[in-house]
Order: C-alpha cells, then sequence, then structure tokens
C-alpha cells in the first residue's frame, strides 16, 4: 500500500523541476495544509457556510526521499491556482497516517479509503507518487455540518499523469463552470468576463483573458464559461425604450450592494450556479447574487489555521499533559440544590439574554449558521463565585482525590461560562481546552427543550475509545478538560439547550501551553506528522 515510486517521466524532469521551483518560489511554498485524517478535512471543509464552500485538491505521497522528490518535482503548490478562498489545497502522507492518531482509528478517518485512492493504487501496475485527487465543491457542500456524513463522490477525480502532463492545468479544467444567465424582459446586454491571468489551462488553450458575451434577452438563457475567482459584470446595460424607462422609474428595484456609481463587479465561485440579471434602485444593472464580503482569502486563511490548530492540539496534547483518570471524565448527578439555584438564576435573569459573539477567526462552533446565546453568571458574581467555590470545588477535588492523587492540595478557581443556550443546528467541534486553566472542569446540565434526538457530548477518552455521553438537566460530566478531546459534533435537533461551564487547576500547576510545545515529544511528533508550529498560521 506504501510503495510510491517515481514515474520514469517524473525522475528525469526532476532535477530541472527542482531549480526553477527555488528560483521562481524562493523559501516559500505557499499555503498547503498537511492533513492528518478523514475528520479533519471534513472540519476544514466545514470552516465557511454551506453554499459558499469550494472545491479541493489534495495529494496522496509517501515520506520517502523518491515520492517527495516527485511531489517537489511537480511542484505541488498554490502557485498559479487560485486563491484558498476557491480552491483548497492539501496534502495526506500515508506512511504516519494511523501512527500519529493516538486514540483509536476508526473507519470514518481514513481519506484516501474513501476517496477511491487505495482502489486506484491497487489497480495500477506501477505505483505513482502522489496521486492528486480533485473534489467538487459538492463533496464540501455535502458534508453539511455533519463531519461523519459520507458525502458523495460525483465528480471526484484522480489524475492521470500520462494524460495530463500538468497537474495545475488539469485542475483549472476542473474548475471550468458555465453560469446560467436569465433576463426577464427582451432587451439585449453584455456581460464581461476578466479570467485570473495565472489560469494555465487557458494560456494553454490560447484563448484571451477577457471575454465579452453578447447576450440575446429572447432566448431562455445565456451561458457564461467561468472559474473560481474570476470576475464580471454588466458592461452594456440593456437599451431600454423611454417609456418603459418612465414606467420602471415607479416601480420598486432590489437595493444596489455596493456604493459604486458603476455596475456591480462580481467574482466567480464555485456555488455559482444561475443568476437572473436585476436593475438596482440607482438604475444601475447586475445580478441576484449577494456579494461574498466576508469570504475573503485571508478570512478562509486565518478559519483554516484555527482548524489546524485544532486537530494538532487534539493529537499531541493528550500524549503530553499528565492525568488523575483512567478515561478522563465521569456522568454523575449534580449536587443536591445546585440544578434548582441555576434554573433560578436562569429564569432571574433571563430577560438579559444576549445573543453571544465570536471571533470570526474562530471555528469551534458553526456560529455562521446558528447563534448561540448568553445569560451571563457574571449577572450575580456573589451567587456565581458561591457556586464555584462552595459547591463545585469541593466535589472536583473529591474526584481528583477519588483517583488517588490526593497530593493535589486545592484547586484554584479559574472560570465559569454561561448560562450558554444552543439552539437546532448548533454543533461544537472536538477540542481540548486551555492547558493552563481548564484542568477540572464541569459541564452542568440546565435544561433542554423540544429535543428530538439526543445530542451527546462526545469525548475521546484515555484509554482511545470514543464516547457519547447524553445528559439530563440536573446531571453533569466531571472531566479533566485540559487533555480530553471533547466536543458536540453533531448538529444538535432540538430547540433549546442550557449549559453551564466551570473549570478549575491544581494548586501550584505550572503547564502552559508553550511548555508543551517545547517537550520533546511534541517535537517529535510535530516532526512525524510533517508539521511545525509556524507552519500552521504561514
Amino acid at each position: 500500500f506504501f510503495c510510491f515510486t517515481v514515474s520514469h517521466r517524473m525522475a528525469s524532469s526532476y532535477y530541472l523541476s527542482l531549480i526553477v521551483t527555488y528560483v521562481f518560489y524562493g523559501l516559500s511554498i505557499g499555503k498547503v495544509y498537511e492533513l492528518y485524517h478523514r475528520d479533519h478535512f471534513h472540519d476544514e471543509m466545514q470552516d465557511v457556510p454551506k453554499g459558499m464552500r469550494y472545491a479541493a485538491a489534495i495529494a496522496f505521497y509517501n515520506d520517502t526521499k523518491t515520492c517527495n522528490a516527485a511531489k517537489d518535482a511537480l511542484p505541488f503548490t498554490d502557485n498559479k491556482l487560485p486563491s484558498v478562498d476557491h480552491l483548497f489545497l492539501g496534502q495526506y502522507e500515508f506512511s504516519t497516517s494511523r501512527d500519529r492518531v493516538w486514540y483509536n482509528y476508526v473507519d470514518h478517518l481514513d481519506l484516501p479509503k474513501y476517496l477511491g485512492v487505495e482502489e486506484y493504487m491497487n489497480s495500477k501496475e506501477q505505483c505513482e507518487c502522489p496521486i492528486i485527487v480533485f473534489l467538487p465543491a459538492s463533496y464540501a457542500d455535502d458534508i453539511e455540518d455533519d463531519y461523519l456524513r459520507n458525502p458523495t463522490l460525483d465528480g471526484v477525480k484522480i489524475w492521470n499523469s500520462e494524460e495530463e502532463s500538468d497537474w495545475k492545468i488539469w485542475t483549472w479544467k476542473n474548475l471550468e463552470k458555465k453560469l446560467k444567465i436569465y433576463m426577464d424582459i427582451p432587451y439585449d446586454f453584455e456581460i464581461t468576463v476578466n479570467h485570473q491571468t495565472i489560469n494555465t489551462y487557458l494560456q494553454q488553450q490560447g484563448k484571451k483573458w477577457t471575454k465579452t458575451y453578447k447576450v440575446n434577452a429572447l432566448l431562455s438563457h445565456a451561458e457564461i464559461t467561468v472559474f473560481p475567482g474570476d470576475t464580471f459584470y454588466i458592461s452594456s446595460d440593456p437599451e431600454l425604450p423611454a417609456p418603459l424607462k418612465r414606467a420602471r422609474k415607479k416601480t420598486q428595484k432590489a437595493k444596489k450592494p455596493t456604493p459604486s456609481a458603476m455596475n456591480p463587479v462580481y467574482t466567480a465561485h464555485s456555488n455559482m450556479n444561475v443568476l437572473n440579471v436585476v436593475q438596482f434602485d440607482d438604475d444601475t444593472w447586475g445580478f441576484d447574487y449577494t456579494l461574498r464580503e466576508e469570504i475573503t482569502a485571508s478570512f478562509v486563511a486565518r478559519r483554516h489555521s484555527t482548524t489546524m490548530m485544532t486537530h494538532t492540539r487534539n493529537l499531541i496534547i493528550p500524549q503530553i499533559l499528565p492525568a488523575t483518570h483512567p478515561k478522563g471524565f465521569i456522568k454523575t448527578k449534580m449536587p443536591p440544590g445546585l440544578h434548582e439555584r441555576l434554573v433560578r438564576f436562569y429564569r432571574k435573569w433571563y430577560h438579559l439574554r444576549t445573543e453571544e459573539s465570536w471571533d470570526k477567526s474562530g471555528t469551534q462552533l458553526n456560529f455562521f449558521k446558528v447563534k448561540t446565546h448568553m445569560i451571563s453568571l457574571d449577572h450575580d458574581y456573589h451567587e456565581r463565585d458561591s457556586i464555584a467555590n462552595d459547591v463545585m470545588r469541593p466535589v472536583l477535588l473529591k474526584w481528583a482525590h477519588d483517583n488517588g492523587h490526593t497530593d493535589i492540595t486545592g484547586l484554584e478557581f479559574t472560570a465559569f461560562y454561561g448560562i450558554r443556550e444552543y439552539s437546532r443546528g448548533a454543533s461544537l467541534r472536538n477540542h481540548v481546552d486551555r492547558v493552563d486553566t481548564h484542568v477540572f472542569s464541569a459541564v452542568l446540565q440546565v435544561a433542554q427543550t423540544g429535543v428530538e434526538t439526543p445530542w451527546p457530548l462526545q469525548v475521546i477518552g484515555f484509554d482511545g475509545k470514543l464516547y457519547d455521553i447524553t445528559l439530563e438537566p440536573g446531571e453533569m460530566i466531571l472531566y479533566e478538560g485540559h487533555k480530553l478531546i471533547h466536543g458536540r459534533p453533531y448538529p444538535f435537533d432540538g430547540t433549546r439547550f442550557a449549559n453551564a461551564f466551570i473549570h478549575f487547576k491544581p494548586v501550584g500547576w505550572d503547564w502552559q501551553t508553550s511548555r508543551v510545545w517545547r517537550d520533546d515529544r511534541a517535537v517529535n511528533t510535530l516532526n512525524n506528522m510533517h508539521m511545525d508550529m509556524r507552519s500552521i498560521y504561514r
């Protein structure tokens, strides 16, 4: 399965290509994301909402001298390809794909098997390296908000270097799409498309970078050819007769999406399929499409980096930090009277319920789709601190002692979040908490309404096994959040789900995130994962 070798053609061109690579690209090879497993890739694809997602190209390779040389010789970089908000570039290394996952390796982690890479390799008489797979935007959209979902494989293609010598030309060719343009009045107009000058497929075809389409409005629709990242606009307005102009002055028109006095310029993306021509309130012309102002390359790159960090932490931190419980969690009842106190607080301050504001680079919650709300415990800090210090501190300290760690002399209260309300469709990615403060923690289940399907807290225990833990109001989970991978990755199927979260650290606890990354075990694991911390935010 790991028998990658360099084809004769790749070997013969390697040295020349490598020289060209260094001359033109310098030390940076562009943003290519190292993928750890299928769940990681699916999370990266979910970093923008459904309907705004994009295609991906992934290079599957083996960590051998010849295979790395072949990959470098292509080269597999983002140069002369669409920006990250229009094409995701990933690479997946085979030889450590199972070893780098410290917990139980299950089928849904196996990305090459799911995409048919394994079957493709077995069908070949000679091994290839790398194997490049193109996934259309429909794959990313079909994941929806469930990372375990098996998305459609329609349109997934594997690069055949014998038929297509240049993988970037092949990728551009796969990105080509037709946009249907509809016009509801019988007056012709023109659309101009500005293609990206980095498009090597168009360059190979000898086509011009700019093309103007004359649209016959008497036909059912027109079609224009675009690639994700191209720009286009109505370059010649429909010539309306004076009576029609006067009549349309009296009708309500669409609000213009930009302040410019010119016709708006639109950027093509993978999920753009059908556009209707509209006249705006300032009599300029455009399409019934909301501009993706937030979905820029820098925005997407920040979110991908956050997701990359989340999965890197999940694979490294649990292997290094100390813990007390063999699994890292227990489910139990709240102490007597605690649930009643939380409910009283919940009802008393519910009128101050506010929508939570999240940093847009954050990917832990799917807040683009579903908003969370907070009834802050800070409204009564005396009650907040009383619950923390008088009720939950003794409970968590006793749990640590029951686990055999009587050397922990005390716990320091560090944070109490909540009461947070999740709504239908909410999900929370699997993650580990802050190293320095979230050591002994509890999830307190306050209320839930309209729950049609249980919404478990999913954890990966220190024994490497996956557990789904459901809670009812009045129950809680004690867990070692600094080390325990946990989340609610399934979309919530209910009306409301209200929790509070409390965190402590042992007195004298001196672990910081920086100390984790300096640990020899972390350094070695990162090397085996072909990662360094600088590359995550490069």
